[in-house]
């Protein structure tokens, strides 16, 4: 950085120049990071792989396998006077 463009900047902006320099490093140093970085560009949402249709579809098996579901409690040792029986 030369120290003519330090001293615009700390006349512009009233701070010392090596504030400037400080800031300017340190915005390189992030961008170098960010240019070598292998994340991927997340400011567009990626549209989904299925239509509302399929997504419907989806919605309403869960829904038909929850509402239909039967709790089944022949394989558990359960005793028949146990309160969970005696609400059924």
């Amino acid at each position: 950085m030369t120290d003519n463009f330090a001293q615009k900047k700390k006349d512009k902006y009233g701070v010392n120049t090596s504030t400037i320099s400080t800031i300017l490093s340190s915005k390189a140093k992030i961008l170098e990071h960010y240019e070598n970085s292998e994340f991927e560009d997340i400011t567009k949402p990626k549209k989904s792989d299925f239509s509302s249709k399929d997504a419907i579809e989806r919605i309403n098996d869960l829904k038909d396998l929850f509402l239909n579901k039967k709790e089944d409690f022949s394989n558990k040792n359960v005793k028949p006077n146990n309160p969970v029986l005696q609400i059924l």
